[in-house]
């Protein structure tokens, strides 16, 4: 359906019309501050989320967390780079004792799935309740599968 210029014209006059008579009813029956309240929750709700689903896409691209000790890390920390037992950094004694006294992975002892020691499902995991394993395969040897929100072990 063609519509000529005059039809165009008439059609954005009553537009306009009605729009101005609808901004008219709400300014004189004092409408106006229920339609802004509606409007800002619209607004805030709406924006709240897309910053949620945003958050849930950057966990998801977070890597663990790894050591690399370079030339800087020495001079700064004032120790020799051939002796490595010099190190007194609490930062890497810590992470050295997780990983070689507990093991590399973690699981519950009535849980079905592993975890790696800094995803977020092991705070849920009470201390006397946590077995440490070594390596995947250990974990995959007792029946446990890898879990679905700890990024790297799919």
């Amino acid at each position: 359906m063609q519509m000529s210029i005059n039809d165009l014209k008439e059609k954005i006059k009553w537009q306009r019309k009605f729009f101005t008579d609808r901004a008219k009813y709400y300014l004189d029956n004092n409408k106006m501050p229920d339609v802004v309240f509606i409007l800002t929750i619209f607004l805030l709700v709406s924006t709240l989320a897309f910053s949620l689903g945003r958050l849930s896409t950057y966990e998801k691209k977070k890597s663990p967390i790894s050591l690399i000790k370079t030339e800087e890390y020495y001079k700064w920390n004032n120790l020799d780079p051939s002796d490595d037992n010099a190190s007194t950094d609490s930062v890497s004694k810590v992470s050295q004792t997780t990983v070689t006294e507990k093991g590399s992975i973690v699981a519950s002892k009535s849980g079905t799935k592993y975890y790696f020691p800094w995803c977020s499902g092991v705070v849920r995991i009470k201390e006397e309740n946590k077995i440490w394993f070594n390596s995947v395969e250990e974990a995959k040897a007792r029946g446990l599968t890898p879990a679905s929100g700890c990024e790297g072990l799919r």
